[in-house]
């Protein structure tokens, strides 16, 4: 008797009995595409590392990338269509930003705080609103608006 509840256990054959559904594939290749490790998936599903990579090896290797292309293939399908303008521009923004200099936005570093205004004198305050015309012109490319005057 006892050697039948081990049998029982085991699944019948001395092997694992976790079969991988979709539910599960799906997981793996969300923990892969997250970064997780694989300790920490193994563990999300109930199961050692080894049976993990046993039963999932190729959603570990390219789970994550098939993720990838599935989005992008999403992404250039919402580009294209033509039922919501607004949509596809964002989208085609999306696919642009990284690739194409152009359709990045401008970085922008922080303002530097030159303290409370009612604290500063009038000679001062004309000093910063300089410096804040020539970072504005030199944000845009021009010359600034002193400069112009000349």
């Amino acid at each position: 008797m006892p050697r039948r509840a081990l049998t029982v256990v085991s699944g019948g054959n001395g092997r694992d009995p976790h079969e991988p559904t979709a539910d599960t594939r799906r997981i793996v290749v969300l923990g892969m595409l997250n970064g997780l490790s694989l300790d920490r998936v193994a563990a999300i599903l109930g199961l050692t590392r080894a049976d993990l990579e046993r039963h999932y090896r190729d959603e570990i290797d390219n789970g994550a990338d098939l993720a990838l292309i599935e989005a992008s293939n999403n992404m250039l399908w919402l580009a294209s269509q033509k039922h919501d303008l607004g949509v596809s521009l964002r989208a085609n923004q999306a696919l642009l930003a990284p690739r194409v200099k152009n359709w990045r936005e401008p970085a922008v570093e922080p303002a530097i705080s030159t303290g409370n205004i009612d604290d500063m004198d009038l000679e001062t305050i004309n000093r910063e609103i300089e410096r804040l015309e020539r970072d504005m012109a030199a944000a845009k490319g021009t010359a600034s608006p002193k400069e112009d005057r000349s």
